[in-house]
């Protein structure tokens, strides 16, 4: 890590904070999912750095990024990442999205198919699309739920996730739990929109997509009905499920989650 480069750019008119492992390598762009941050990709950077330039941005409103007064609808954190992709001038990034990072990369990939080579979605926030008022209250409870961790020591929300989530490696518990901290309320705005309905946008995408699964059980959102729906609309996507994963998938199983990519990649990489 001490040869990684950190560092902001200008893209889509707001600063992206990224961190990035560098060198002559193809590149890899990860998508964190909501109130996470590019240091949660960290151990994943880690496994990948050898053989892929690893770049890891905050989203707007999360780590060290900008926090524009308006602007969260996923179509806005896609224009920031086409704007980062063009700004660093990555030659066709495959790009590796959790929950909202997944739906981001997956519009980036519906918008621009010249940007990106392939998709790695890790759980993705794939609904059918709208907006509701039971989103919209869930939206509302994870605000004020965010408020009290906003004002919860360190250790002590550490323990509690450790608690929740014994599995959970020791240094993922930690980026976890700082990543809260740097998570603005200005991104909970992003709540109020609807979602893209997730057939229309896998259904033109154009490059190789591979969709990795956990267990609706355990809080997983892509079912094997979903995934059955996904590989009719796209004959480029393949759905692998991780067993005893729920919707963190790399956090509740990473060596596993570590390995189906890296396969992946190779694979893309011939």
């Amino acid at each position: 890590m001490s040869s990684w480069i950190e560092a902001k750019c200008q893209a889509n008119g707001i600063e992206v904070h990224y961190r990035r492992t560098g060198g002559d390598k193809p590149p890899v762009v990860c998508l964190h999912g909501f109130t996470d941050d590019g240091a949660c990709w960290i151990p994943l950077a880690r496994v990948l750095e050898s053989d892929w330039d690893v770049i890891m941005p905050d989203a707007r409103a999360h780590g060290w990024s900008s926090v524009p007064q308006t602007g969260y609808r996923i179509q806005d954190m896609a224009a920031d990442v086409i704007g980062l992709i063009e700004e660093l001038k990555l030659e066709q990034p495959i790009l590796i999205g959790h929950s909202m990072g997944g739906i981001t990369a997956a519009v980036v990939a519906q918008e621009r198919p010249d940007l990106v080579r392939a998709l790695v979605l890790e759980d993705p926030a794939f609904v059918t699309g709208g907006h509701d008022e039971k989103r919209a209250e869930r939206g509302r409870g994870w605000l004020e739920n965010h408020k009290q961790v906003l004002a919860t020591p360190l250790e002590e929300l550490m323990a509690a996730r450790r608690k929740e989530s014994p599995h959970w490696p020791e240094e993922i518990v930690e980026l976890w739990a700082r990543s809260k901290y740097l998570c603005k309320l200005e991104a909970f705005t992003s709540l109020e929109h609807g979602l893209p309905d997730y057939r229309d946008v896998v259904r033109v995408i154009q490059c190789p997509m591979l969709v990795v699964m956990g267990e609706v059980e355990l809080g997983g959102i892509v079912s094997r009905e979903m995934a059955q729906v996904i590989q009719e609309l796209n004959p480029k996507a393949r759905c692998e499920k991780i067993p005893g994963a729920g919707h963190c998938i790399r956090y509740d199983r990473p060596e596993e989650f570590y390995a189906l990519v890296k396969a992946y990649l190779h694979e893309l990489r011939g």
